[in-house]
């Protein structure tokens, strides 16, 4: 008798990238991950199993909640063996890459006067809100409208809170959205 095994498959290797600030849950074990190979197969991260809060086969670059890094960017391995041992391991390495989101900073809630705004001082410099550490080139919204100049006149906006919004849109082709 002549037993014939079919060689393990582990699929076709992938390069990903991941915006580091995505809260998606990622299948290691679909594409655009892992695409072709036999699902019996396992999953380490340079040599070791990752430490993770999700089952493994699982990818979140960042923690929704705590805004904290969950799995770690860089090659993850699959592995298919032969359960018979007649044929070779076969495995081929992913590689999951961080592209770093757009950083807004931190806000700071203002509180001005409308009576200062007007004649020789007109407009308020919204980006006296932020605190300096956000990337340059955002834009500034109200009500989903562009603010052009991120400058307002105060005296054209109800009195009380009003929220605006300090946007970055990456240059393409991007991955990250903020």
């Amino acid at each position: 008798n002549v037993t014939v095994v079919m060689q393990p498959n582990a699929g076709n290797p992938t390069a990903n990238t991941i915006c580091s600030d995505d809260f998606t849950i990622y299948s290691l074990n679909g594409p655009p991950f892992f695409t072709g190979g036999d699902i019996n197969g396992s999953w380490t991260y340079q040599g070791t199993i990752p430490p993770t809060s999700y089952p493994f086969g699982i990818f979140q670059a960042c923690d929704p909640v705590l805004n904290s890094a969950i799995n770690p960017f860089g090659i993850y391995r699959y592995t298919v063996s032969d359960p018979t041992g007649t044929c070779p391991t076969d495995w081929e390495d992913i590689t999951i890459v961080a592209e770093m989101a757009p950083n807004t900073g931190n806000a700071t809630d203002q509180d001005i006067c409308v009576n200062e705004y007007g004649g020789v001082n007109p407009l308020y410099n919204l980006n006296n809100l932020l605190d300096g550490t956000q990337d340059v080139g955002g834009d500034w919204f109200y009500a989903g409208a562009l603010i052009p100049t991120g400058t307002i006149d105060p005296n054209i906006y109800s009195l009380g809170g009003n929220a605006f919004t300090y946007e970055i849109v990456p240059a393409a082709p991007s991955v990250c959205t903020n």
